[in-house]
């Protein structure tokens, strides 16, 4: 069974358990703690980059979100197919990833008060209402279709990342209760079609409990 590493707690490792729990890859989820890691990640067979998430296989070592998730994609054929869905796929994937980095990074995993402060006023003023009128603007551009994965009809490696992003910023996470209203007066169809796998397809891997991370940053 293949071992996946990452801190304990939600980040970019969300994207990736997804994929693997929808893709039929067992796996077990190896938690760092945040006080250990000046310490773990001197083993440089596993960590080369002194970063995570790694998934440890028989054969080596895998790392960097997006290569994991399409290799995993990939396996199963859910790539995108034409150079349209190329771009939406690339474009909704690295929009979100710098999304996501942005929430952690300068407002809720920010150590200084004051900066701290600043990053959520940012992050709720600006940041969050840009990304979330400009990915409903992609969204929309589509024909109605509420039951899609995203930019394609069939999983592509954003799909898996966009659910599990504004899944964690906007309903899971620290702080996602002021985020939420955001998601609803910027992107209502967006929001309608993230609930549609949470609460809907996805719901037993959304509601198991034993898939949450075991602490919070």
């Amino acid at each position: 069974m293949i071992k996946l590493h990452y801190f304990n707690g939600h980040g970019r490792v969300d994207a990736i358990k997804f994929t693997l729990d929808t893709v039929g890859a067992p796996y077990e989820m190896i938690g760092h703690d945040h006080s250990d890691w000046a310490t773990d990640k001197e083993d440089q067979t596993l960590f080369p980059f002194k970063q995570m998430p790694v998934i440890e296989t028989k054969s080596g070592v895998l790392h960097q979100t997006r290569a994991i998730i399409n290799f995993y994609c990939s396996l199963k054929g859910w790539m995108p197919q034409t150079p349209e869905e190329v771009y939406l796929d690339n474009w909704y994937f690295d929009t979100l990833s710098e999304f996501l980095e942005t929430y952690w990074r300068d407002w809720v995993c920010n150590p200084d008060p004051e900066k701290k402060e600043k990053g959520g006023e940012t992050f709720l003023n600006e940041k969050a209402p840009l990304v979330f009128t400009e990915m409903e603007a992609k969204f929309t551009e589509r024909p109605g279709r509420i039951d899609h994965y995203l930019v394609s009809d069939q999983f592509t490696p954003a799909f898996f990342h966009a659910v599990s992003v504004l899944n964690v910023i906007c309903y899971d996470g620290p702080r996602s209760q002021e985020v939420k209203p955001l998601l609803a007066k910027h992107a209502p169809f967006m929001k309608k079609w993230v609930e549609s796998k949470t609460n809907g397809e996805f719901a037993s891997y959304f509601k198991d409990t034993s898939k949450r991370p075991t602490s919070q940053w």
